[in-house]
């Protein structure tokens, strides 16, 4: 075998190195994209957001968590078909992307599909079963399909998780009330009024004397 010229070798590193260089700096400029996305979607300029996370895209497409965020950035700008195609193809990638059921379980609650956001909800908690927000949002959903043990057990659940959140206990109130149970409701309004609920007040002076 004729060995090769030596310029020849040199100058076939020069050029893999040149290739490997470009690599990673197109690596690093999609990362930084990825970035920047975080930034505008942190801002709120949602649609800054999406473009910055197409470009990274281009680069990663498997990357399921920045498609989850595009996704989120096109609800909030109201995209809602977009993002859920996006949730949906997530979840054909991985079966157990915990942000991708919970987001489509609000999708399906919003437009009273229950039995669907149930589903999603379900897995979002087999997935993670100390989320206290997919147990709240799971009894608001067992709540509208009328099944109110089920929905008084998630808020408990939801509460025993994270003690802090007013909106668990204004949720809890509410379902209380519709079982009869107005001291307790009561009760409870005034938990989340003390942790800063909003609404708090309006809902005491309306059902608590």
């Amino acid at each position: 075998m004729i060995p090769l010229p030596f310029h020849f070798i040199r100058n076939m590193i020069f050029r893999a190195l040149q290739i490997l260089a470009l690599s990673v700096v197109v690596v690093a400029c999609s990362g930084e994209m990825s970035k920047e996305g975080d930034v505008f979607f942190n801002k709120e300029q949602y649609q800054k957001a999406i473009d910055a996370y197409d470009k990274y895209l281009e680069v990663n497409p498997n990357d399921l968590n920045t498609r989850y965020k595009r996704a989120r950035a096109y609800e909030a700008i109201g995209e809602e078909e977009k993002a859920v195609e996006q949730y949906r193809y997530i979840i054909t990638k991985d079966k157990e992307h915990f942000d991708a059921h919970l987001s489509m379980g609000g999708h399906f609650y919003k437009i009273n599909q229950n039995d669907d956001a149930l589903f999603h909800y379900e897995r979002a908690i087999e997935k993670d079963p100390s989320h206290a927000m997919a147990y709240a949002q799971r009894g608001k959903t067992h709540q509208k399909l009328g099944d109110l043990k089920k929905a008084m057990q998630d808020y408990n659940s939801a509460i025993s998780i994270n003690e802090s959140t007013p909106e668990f206990y204004i949720a809890r109130g509410s379902l209380r009330l519709v079982m009869n149970q107005s001291e307790l409701a009561c009760n409870d309004f005034k938990l989340g009024k003390s942790l800063g609920s909003e609404d708090a007040d309006d809902i005491i002076k309306k059902y608590c004397n």
